[in-house]
């Protein structure tokens, strides 16, 4: 369970109880649809009575956006040439040839959400909110009425948001949340969104798969996608997959573009249950951290110890001083098999049951030490770079101003972020991962790639974001500098030329 909600909520669910009296701010176990299977309804009026009863709960999300530009001169390159100079203040009469200003442009977008409480609590896509100057929702394609939502919460990670509408008295219709853990592939799901703007549509399809690693869920532990052939297209963002109980059990976010529309992935709800109240409470997702490298436990390593053949775990690789692992006495080469009683197979596993663990309080740790069982506890302290989020984006106006005067043409994220990348470097390697490129711009012309490391600036080591961010500013436009990065697992020395 998430951190927060290890001292905020445990949900009504099997046999779990609230910690406190404060209950979710969703329904749970309220399917709006009652067994649909056994009352005779055909396939058709399953999904008639999906839409009937769940379309009302779902919204369109209509989001602004200023984008900072700047229009190209025609002789841009030409403005020190001396030919050209003479020739503009001789024909037009002027000192200089003329530059375009700047211009900012309002960006539109579009995506869905639903209603999980009847005093304006919505669900939606980070992405689809993410950097919004302004957010509107409708209720319905057919009213003039919009609201102006409240942005509560995101989650960039699992790509999870919480906004929140006033309804001015107006009782709201719920989508309740059912639990996605229980989903079998092959069951019947319906999507509902606004794609393309179209305003409410319904679509259906079957689970096509579960755990499916995609996008950011191949780096980031933190989601494992429900795959779907129900119809998800641009503008579904955020929209509810819902089953055939008429409940919510997933939350629609992606399409494979190869696919037209038929390959669709959901973010399963319970990984929204365990977010929720923590961006309800803090803004921001709260995961734990005990401070260790990793290593997969492969077979010959598993020889190596002389540990069982099929033994399943990881192996530690590097323990960070001080850190809740050191603090335990956790040592290199032990094999975690198990964290807070759920088994660990790999290190998706550890990084998902980690990140999950209540922050303060303290968490058991099993492992295997020289082929000998222990058991450990640590108390786990919350994860940096989600405690940092805050502060990063607070950052993130000066890092836009800067990037105003310095143009590298590429976004970086923190390699601890990236633990699959992380696992094939070796231990100590720090820096920041390229996340996006433009072509055309220094680091494209100097044949750097998404995936790069860098791990120095003019001969300055990079260990994080800000630390990136804060020796761009001190770099000079027109002058060359020497970057060290890490492309395709080799050492490169790039030089760049600041625009």
């Amino acid at each position: 369970m998430g951190a927060l909600a290890s001292f905020a909520y445990l949900y009504h669910k099997g046999n779990l109880t609230p910690l406190i009296a404060k209950s979710p701010i969703w329904t749970e176990n309220a399917p709006l649809i009652t067994s649909p299977t056994s009352n005779g309804s055909t396939n058709v009026e399953i999904f008639v009575n999906i839409a009937e009863k769940l379309r009302p709960t779902v919204v369109n999300i209509h989001t602004t956006q200023t984008i900072k530009g700047g229009g190209i001169s025609p002789f841009q390159g030409f403005e020190d040439d001396e030919f050209f100079r003479r020739f503009f203040d001789d024909f037009f009469g002027q000192r200089g040839m003329p530059k375009s200003k700047p211009k900012d442009f309002k960006q539109q977008n579009l995506g869905s959400g639903f209603i999980i409480s009847r005093d304006g609590y919505i669900i939606t896509n980070n992405h689809v909110i993410e950097k919004a100057d302004e957010i509107k929702v409708k209720l319905t394609e057919e009213s003039k009425e919009s609201y102006t939502a409240k942005l509560i919460g995101t989650d960039a990670r699992t790509d999870i948001a919480l906004i929140k509408i006033d309804p001015k008295g107006k009782e709201l219709p719920v989508a309740p949340l059912g639990d996605s853990d229980k989903l079998r592939v092959g069951e019947w799901v319906a999507a509902i969104g606004h794609p393309f703007g179209y305003g409410h549509t319904v679509s259906h399809g079957i689970v096509s798969a579960k755990e499916r690693l995609f996008g950011d869920g191949v780096t980031h532990p933190y989601n494992d996608y429900i795959q779907t052939d129900a119809s998800i297209n641009l503008g579904n963002s955020g929209g509810p997959l819902i089953n055939i109980q008429g409940e919510v059990i997933g939350i629609n976010v992606a399409t494979d573009a190869r696919a037209q529309g038929i390959i669709g992935f959901a973010i399963p709800i319970n990984v929204a249950k365990n977010i929720i109240p923590q961006l309800s409470e803090k803004g921001h997702a709260i995961r734990g951290f005990i401070g260790i490298q990793f290593h997969e436990l492969t077979s010959d390593l598993a020889k190596q110890f002389k540990l069982k053949k099929d033994q399943e775990g990881v192996v530690v690789a590097e323990i960070i001083k001080g850190e809740p692992a050191d603090l335990a006495g956790l040592k290199v080469y032990d094999v975690i098999i198990e964290f807070n009683g759920k088994k660990v197979k790999s290190g998706r596993d550890l990084l998902q049951e980690v990140g999950k663990a209540p922050v303060g309080k303290p968490a058991s740790l099993k492992i295997l030490r020289e082929g000998e069982e222990k058991i450990l506890t640590l108390t786990p302290v919350e994860r940096k770079d989600e405690l940092e989020r805050k502060t990063k984006k607070e950052k993130s106006k000066k890092g836009e101003e800067k990037e105003e005067k310095i143009k590298l043409g590429i976004q970086v994220d923190d390699l601890k972020n990236y633990p699959g990348i992380l696992e094939k470097l070796e231990v100590g390697i720090m820096g920041v991962v390229i996340t996006d490129i433009e072509e055309e711009s220094p680091a494209g012309r100097a044949s750097l790639e998404k995936g790069d490391i860098i791990t120095e600036i003019d001969k300055q080591k990079v260990t994080s974001v800000s630390q990136f961010m804060d020796i761009v500013s001190t770099l000079k436009k027109k002058h060359s500098y020497l970057f060290r990065v890490i492309q395709q697992g080799a050492i490169k020395l790039v030089v760049i030329k600041v625009e």
